[in-house]
């Protein structure tokens, strides 16, 4: 019961109207004392006064904010259980971490989780998961976009000396749910960055902190909420984008790619039973063969997630009812989706089943298949290198290709590399300026992970070899010559094998990271671990280590001058 009195009767209705939602507001005790200070100072204001409208609007919008309004949340693990597997294929993983935040839930409801934070590519479903989580538990959701934002004050709003005052998005989306325990997503929260009015991710570490997110002062509403009811959780492609402080205090969860044989499934028990029924063609006799929708996965996508799969199956559809409003004959006429209609709905293929790049690649000097890791999942990456006739004495290493700063020291340690391997075996060389090139240079690469495939290509142009046909590599280099770990390992080997690469070479120390894939993948594949580059060379080079350390084979081997 608040003690707090007016002075004077409200004058007006509307003043009428704001007192009253003060008083229902459920507020706590020292903002109720704050706010009627306020509207104290607003009773006694004329209308006139240009702060009026200000102050009017900052009490009404502080009153209505759901300061005990509360979501009575369902903790029923079966009916989770359920929401997960009748929205997403796969991914058990990620349902059990899920299933096991729900049930430590149950058993104390009052205890307060960890944010969690779900880190993979586009389209595999990040954002529908946390839509489940809320729908599973019974709770409002409600979804902010933290990508491209750059200043502070979208997080913790604007003081009220402003014009044009507003609060941040988290106290909005709070406003917006109508409830203090809403499931809040953070989406994209990889993508923002400094800019010149402050940090937006330090701005969120109060809201992630639970040992003040208690007390969360927004700017505009300058008074302590308490948002710890609220359950966060964030979204992001790349986790190391996310600033170091704001990481640790979230949970990663990491959400792979998906094989051409999930992405079957996906498309046979969900995408189209949703497409038609959204289309209203759910009672048309519409059959879309399995050999079509692998040739939409093979030839007209290229992705890990299926929401470019998921566009195309619309296209069908949209090509399918032009046909029924022209011939006014829906529910008639039978629909067969053969791969050969696919040539006249989507007027022609984007992409081959089999990348004819790696294979003209094949058999040739200087050329090495690497596998690399972007936002988006696994590529091959083809890596070029050959001789540079320029008379220019300052240019005597080349990279083209948008190379980044880590992925050009990469080559240099693999020059060092060779030089010492060559001086070790005593190979007679001669020198020569080369040039490196990563193909597509229109998308910028980076990352140490090309090391072992950087080497593979000098070697092959030194020597005059090819390299053994179809063998794809990845994996980071030490000056001493020893391969060391990388990341995205189930997104690049998924890669060659939908490029028909049956020899995958990966570092040793990685082979925890072959349980992540699934076992028909792994029964196809020769995935051959390593601890040192003279492994790999064994491997590639026709007649092995052997050969390239072999005197008389090698007194003509030319090498690049550092």
């Amino acid at each position: 019961m608040f003690n707090s009195k007016i002075p004077e009767v409200p004058a007006s209705h509307e003043l009428k109207q704001i007192y009253k939602a003060i008083k229902g507001s459920g507020m706590p005790i020292p903002v109720h004392k704050e706010i009627m200070k306020e509207f104290k100072r607003l009773n006694e204001m004329s209308t006139s006064n240009p702060d009026y409208s200000v102050l009017i609007n900052y009490i009404s919008y502080v009153a209505n904010l759901p300061w005990n309004k509360r979501t009575e949340e369902t903790l029923d693990l079966e009916k989770a259980k359920n929401m997960l597997k009748l929205n997403h294929y796969g991914m058990d993983k990620v349902k059990n971490r899920i299933l096991q935040f729900i049930a430590v839930k149950i058993l104390n409801p009052d205890r307060r989780g960890p944010i969690l934070c779900f880190v993979g590519p586009p389209g595999v479903g990040k954002t529908s998961i946390v839509k489940a989580i809320a729908s599973s538990l019974s709770r409002t959701f409600k979804r902010i976009s933290l990508g491209g934002i750059n200043c502070y004050s979208d997080i913790k709003g604007h003081r009220r000396t402003y014009i044009g005052a507003m609060p941040g998005c988290i106290i909005q989306a709070i406003n917006q749910s109508k409830t203090n325990n809403p499931v809040i997503l953070l989406d994209e929260i990889d993508k923002m960055y400094k800019g010149s009015n402050g940090d937006p991710a330090a701005a969120l570490l109060e809201v992630l902190d639970p040992e003040q997110n208690n007390s969360f002062v927004d700017s505009y509403v300058n008074l302590p909420f308490d948002v710890s009811q609220v359950m966060f959780i964030a979204t992001a492609n790349n986790v190391l984008n996310i600033p170091r402080t704001l990481r640790d205090r979230m949970e990663l969860i990491y959400l792979e790619g998906y094989t051409e044989d999930e992405k079957m499934q996906i498309a046979e028990l969900y995408l189209i039973p949703k497409i038609l029924k959204d289309h209203n063609m759910d009672e048309l006799q519409i059959t879309i063969c399995n050999n079509t929708i692998k040739d939409i996965i093979q030839k007209y996508t290229r992705e890990t997630g299926v929401r470019e799969l998921q566009r195309k199956l619309e296209a069908i559809c949209h090509y399918i009812a032009v046909d029924v409003v022209e011939n006014n004959d829906k529910k008639i006429k039978n629909y067969v989706i053969t791969p050969e209609l696919l040539l006249n709905i989507f007027d022609g293929e984007l992409y081959y089943v089999k990348n004819t790049l790696v294979e003209e690649s094949c058999n040739r000097v200087g050329i090495a298949i690497g596998l690399v890791c972007t936002p988006v999942g696994g590529l091959v990456q083809i890596i070029e290198a050959t001789k540079l006739y320029s008379k220019n004495e300052n240019n005597y290493l080349i990279l083209t290709g948008l190379a980044g700063k880590v992925l050009r020291e990469s080559v240099i340690i693999a020059q060092n590399w060779i030089q010492s391997f060559v001086k070790n075996n005593e190979v007679g060389i001669e020198n020569f300026s080369a040039h490196v090139h990563f193909p597509t240079g229109g998308i910028p690469k980076d990352g140490p992970s090309a090391g072992i495939t950087i080497v593979c290509a000098l070697i092959s142009l030194y020597w005059k070899i090819p390299l053994r046909p179809m063998i794809a590599m990845t994996g980071e280099i030490s000056l001493n010559g020893n391969v060391l770990p990388i990341g995205g390992v189930r997104d690049k080997i998924l890669a060659a094998y939908n490029s028909n690469i049956k020899t995958v070479i990966i570092p040793e120390l990685n082979l925890k990271d072959l349980k992540k894939i699934p076992k028909n993948i792994r029964e196809n594949l020769n995935i051959i671990p390593v601890k040192n580059v003279e492994e790999v060379l064994d491997i590639v080079v026709p007649g092995g280590l052997a050969k390239l350390q072999n005197p008389s084979f090698s007194t003509t081997i030319e090498t690049c001058k550092l």
